[in-house]
């Protein structure tokens, strides 16, 4: 609420002045109350004049944030020898199998945000697991997905279930808060990452 109480009063007098500034406002203007920023079409000339305004902090474009090419490999029967058949290399590095049998805790009752290319809610380490879902890429997709396939690899990593004897997740008793922001190529806009916070 305090967060959303000084967006609305830092952002008061530039977004009265928009109009004056000859920036089209209707759905050219978007504010986000987390990030404090406004979102808007703007030519060079309002641009330039928006970085000499005192209540503006900083002008950058809304371009496009691009993943590195996620690679998928499957190695095929035992993945490696001795402890490695129960637990992956992460779980192995951070000690995390004896922190949760040390503590008792496995991040159940823990909600987790994802923001990333989305959730394979039908993979069965990842199943049931979704507390809550949106894509901000399409108002059409109503159900968790990934056409990429890099959210679902973190969200393995996070708190995927035990794939039989083989321990995935860090605290594989956490739900999911998902956001689809990248589309299938692995790109998304720094105002679609915003949103996604807020």
């Amino acid at each position: 609420e305090a967060l959303q109480q000084n967006a609305a009063l830092s952002q008061a007098d530039l977004l009265a002045d928009l109009d004056a500034m000859g920036v089209d406002g209707g759905a050219n203007v978007r504010t986000n109350w987390l990030a404090n920023a406004i979102v808007l079409d703007a030519t060079p000339d309002q641009i330039a004049a928006l970085e000499q305004r005192e209540d503006v902090r900083v002008v950058e474009l809304n371009e496009t944030i691009q993943l590195d090419p996620y690679i998928q490999t499957v190695t095929p029967g035992k993945l490696a020898t001795g402890d490695d058949e129960v637990s992956t290399w992460g779980l192995k590095a951070t000690k995390a199998l004896e922190a949760r049998q040390t503590y008792a805790v496995d991040g159940t009752g823990v909600l987790v945000g994802i923001l990333d290319t989305g959730y394979d809610n039908n993979h069965p380490l990842l199943n049931g697991k979704v507390a809550s879902w949106k894509s901000f890429i399409s108002d059409d997709q109503t159900d968790p997905m990934d056409d990429n396939g890099h959210g679902s690899h973190c969200a393995g990593t996070i708190g995927g279930s035990s794939g039989g004897a083989m321990e995935i997740g860090m605290a594989p008793g956490g739900k999911f808060v998902v956001g689809n922001i990248p589309s299938g190529s692995g790109g998304g806009s720094r105002e679609g990452v915003m949103s996604g916070m807020a």
